[in-house]
């Protein structure tokens, strides 16, 4: 389940059916009120994470293989399959796994999309300057090891740097990612951790 607020009257609840592994699908209901009443909307393509950026925009990643990525800009009620264009010099792209975008209010954003090739793991980074409507190919962010998760981003503001955070359940990566740049820094973490957010 997951649960999503642009504000104080406008939400999104999103609940995924238990199903095979095959698939991703989920019911999606939207309140205008706060929560005091909620209306069902028409099933979204995936049951995965929700992000909404806005009373109408918001986006959808995941799927079965984690390489399907929608957006509504009509508050769920409709969703379009967002292509994005595959970086140049990663030969054979054997799976791609997309994370959910972060928008600022100009439109400027990133979304951090994962590539398994022959060789290696990549983590690329896609930027958008309306909002989602177009993304450019892709900078070079990192190439990890299979056992290293995403766990988090920090959300994008304008003016602000973006940062990707990096995880093998005990180690953490913080990945600067702002106008394509990237420096890393590790920090030790006590226990495991499983998700970071800013």
């Amino acid at each position: 389940t997951w649960l999503e607020f642009v504000d104080a009257q406008h939400g999104w609840a999103l609940l995924r059916e238990r199903t095979s592994s095959a698939f991703s699908r989920a019911l999606l209901f939207a309140t205008g009120d706060g929560g005091r009443t909620w209306t069902e909307l028409p099933r979204p393509p995936l049951g995965d994470p929700i992000h909404f950026i806005s009373q109408s925009d918001g986006w959808l990643a995941g799927g079965p293989t984690g390489r399907d990525l929608f957006a509504t800009r009509d508050a769920g009620m409709h969703w379009a399959a967002i292509p994005l264009p595959q970086p140049e010099g990663l030969g054979v792209v054997k799976a791609v796994k997309y994370e959910l975008p972060s928008i600022a209010g100009s439109g400027e954003g990133r979304l951090v999309a994962r590539y398994q090739t022959d060789g290696q793991d990549v983590l690329v980074t896609h930027a958008t300057v309306d909002g989602g409507r177009t993304w450019t190919s892709g900078t070079f962010l990192a190439s990890v090891p299979e056992n290293v998760a995403v766990i988090g981003h920090s959300k994008h503001r304008n003016g602000s740097p973006s940062v990707t955070v990096l995880g093998t359940g005990s180690q953490l990566s913080l990945y600067g990612t702002d106008s394509g740049s990237h420096s890393e820094s590790t920090l030790p973490a006590n226990g495991v951790v499983s998700e970071v957010d800013f």
